[in-house]
């Protein structure tokens, strides 16, 4: 017989996934000091390498040819690999700075570096490509001579999203 309901041991499971949600000690404290540290090392270096990169190519102009805008981007966005994979390198240089003795006795027990943030792929995602204005618009007028290509039809970015 089919059935459709919640595992044996559902309430247990949320019960205990509810705690350690709520959990306050020296670990969690650590590691949001920590997430939070980077991350704003990552907005920092990500934004101001994402206005240089984005300042060292040509400005967005829309009459300008397709293949030349092609490789403007490729070229936008391999540079971008190579600053992410040296921006990374770059913060984690600087080490944690919030490390707190909760033992009193002279050492914490964290262990440093082992938290999602520490990587920065949200925050570098986000800032390098928000920063790259140009690179934004020439990736929208790219998308859309393709599209007008493919379909002989032009479309803008508020009908494709549907606004």
């Amino acid at each position: 017989m089919f059935s459709i309901g919640p595992e044996e041991h559902a309430l247990d499971h949320m019960r205990e996934r509810t705690e350690k949600l709520l959990l306050r000690n020296e670990i969690r404290l650590m590691e949001l000091l920590e997430g939070i540290q980077y991350g704003v090392l990552y907005l920092v270096a990500g934004f101001a390498a994402g206005v240089a990169l984005d300042y060292s190519f040509p400005p967005y102009v829309e009459q300008v040819r397709t293949s030349t805008l092609f490789v403007e981007v490729a070229l936008q966005c391999l540079l971008l690999i190579i600053v992410t994979y040296y921006l990374r390198k770059i913060v984690k240089i600087v080490p944690f700075l919030f490390v707190i003795d909760f033992t009193g006795k002279g050492r914490s027990t964290y262990k440093p570096y082992e938290v999602e943030e520490y990587g920065g792929e949200v925050m570098i995602a986000l800032v390098l490509l928000g920063a790259q204005f140009n690179l934004i618009k020439k990736l929208d007028l790219l998308s859309r001579r393709f599209y007008a290509w493919l379909y002989d039809e032009e479309k803008t970015i508020g009908e494709s999203m549907g606004i």
